[in-house]
């Protein structure tokens, strides 16, 4: 539905959408300076309109990866009955975080040693 409102083909919001640009260009065809304008910033505003959407709805997935990581522990110690996990899903997203950075910075370092030694 999110790819449909957007306008990515082949949903019903591109067909729409499509119809809009081409009758907004065709319109642009011979037209006085202040049409040709008037279409231009109509254009645009369609473009912005939906560059917005897109963004709202990939804010929205991710709100909802970040909950399903935060909830994975307390799935995993409902279906395994185990109390012994403990780790939130905070916990999870610091370690990868910590783990990513730190293998950015070894990587940087290795690239510094082998400009330096070259």
């Amino acid at each position: 539905a999110a790819l449909a409102i957007c306008g990515f083909p082949p949903f019903n919001g591109f067909i729409s959408e499509f119809l809009i640009y081409s009758g907004l260009f065709w319109g642009m065809e011979n037209s006085p300076l202040i049409h040709l304008l008037t279409l231009l910033f109509s254009v645009f505003g369609l473009v912005v309109i939906g560059g917005l959407a897109m963004l709202c709805f990939t804010k929205a997935f991710g709100a909802v990866f970040l909950g399903l990581v935060a909830i994975l522990p307390l799935l995993t110690q409902a279906v395994t009955g185990t109390q012994a996990l403990t780790i939130g899903g905070t916990s999870i997203l610091i370690t990868v975080a910590v783990a990513l950075d730190m293998a950015k910075q070894i990587d940087s370092q290795v690239i510094v040693r082998e400009y330096e030694g070259a």
